[in-house]
């Protein structure tokens, strides 16, 4: 478990910020290479991405006061722009509601629209269960295989063997991702 991959004047870098917004870019990188590829304007794309990220991390803060709502009532204006408090599958909601309104509004066919995108989601979501990880804020069940993970004494577990949970969603979405690419070259249609 590594929160904090360094410290800069004073600032703590958080690995989970540096590898959400590598997942980000990655995938962003993936979705305007696929769009050029398919004779689409990456501008439509590019426009897109500004609505994933506010509907993405829009999606996860909100899932994170429904899930820890004493967090939200505690301090409502300050737990707003307080760090961390993100649930993935949030932003992944919110992303799905943008892509469905972005589609609409822009006249995109969304079986199109989610042929270029899906494959850079699955990257995206890859990276970012990494970060999980080295937050420790996501962990499987307790575990004795020889590939369980063992978090600091400090951390909730209370030094337990568990399920290295991130990593088995990491591996799976690269397998998604893969499917996906190789799917997009013979597919019979659209979505």
């Amino acid at each position: 478990m590594h929160p904090f991959l360094f410290e800069i004047f004073g600032l703590k870098i958080y690995s989970y910020g540096v590898l959400v917004a590598l997942a980000f870019l990655l995938g962003f990188a993936l979705i305007v290479h696929r769009a050029k590829k398919a004779g689409d304007n990456p501008d439509d794309y590019l426009e897109a991405i500004i609505w994933f990220i506010i509907a993405g991390i829009g999606g996860a803060r909100l899932f994170y006061f429904i899930w820890y709502p004493q967090v939200f009532f505690s301090n409502p204006l300050g737990s707003l722009f307080s760090q961390g408090g993100l649930v993935w599958y949030g932003g992944v909601i919110g992303v799905i509601i943008a892509s469905l309104l972005y589609t609409r509004l822009k006249k995109i066919s969304m079986n199109h629209f989610g042929d270029i995108v899906a494959p850079a989601a699955a990257l995206g979501l890859a990276i970012g269960r990494v970060g999980c990880l080295l937050a420790g804020c996501c962990y499987g069940a307790p575990c004795d295989l020889p590939w369980a993970i063992h978090y600091p004494h400090t951390h909730e577990t209370h030094g337990l063997a568990v399920h290295p949970a991130p990593l088995y969603e990491t591996g799976l979405m690269l397998i998604v991702m893969a499917i996906l690419l190789k799917l997009d070259r013979k597919k019979p249609f659209e979505g």
